[in-house]
């Protein structure tokens, strides 16, 4: 049986899970931040990067963009550390499962096109008919 993204989370299959690669780049992330003497709020403009961007990855929420990996590396001058630290982590983890394949194949992608026959994908739906339940 296959679940459509919605009907995955509330059956529980799209839960994230835990990638300790990922917590453990954070980790590398913060320490080198707090070794520059510098906050999220400091180094997040620095960068050019939200504060809650920063804290996501810090945190090992959030898989890191490689311009972030480089901007951080500069940034913070870490002699490379951020960079050895930003190969341990894989796209896979951290990912719902049923958004992996997806996220393999917007990696690669030069444009994304979505047809939809019977509903408005996204933010083009107006008010009323993203009210409504499927």
């Amino acid at each position: 049986m296959r679940l459509d993204g919605r009907a995955a989370v509330a059956a529980g299959v799209g839960e994230v899970e835990p990638d300790d690669n990922l917590r453990s780049f954070g980790e590398t992330v913060k320490v080198s931040r707090k070794r520059a003497g510098l906050t999220q709020e400091q180094v997040a403009p620095l960068i050019g990067y939200s504060v809650l961007y920063v804290g996501s990855v810090e945190q090992g929420r959030r898989h890191p963009s490689q311009k972030f990996v480089n901007k951080t590396e500069a940034v913070l001058d870490t002699y490379g550390v951020i960079d050895i630290a930003a190969k341990q982590p894989t796209r896979r983890r951290g990912l719902a499962s049923w958004f992996r394949r997806g996220a393999e194949l917007e990696e690669v992608a030069i444009t994304l096109n979505t047809y939809e026959c019977r509903s408005v994908p996204g933010l083009l739906q107006p008010e009323p008919y993203a009210r409504m339940g499927p």
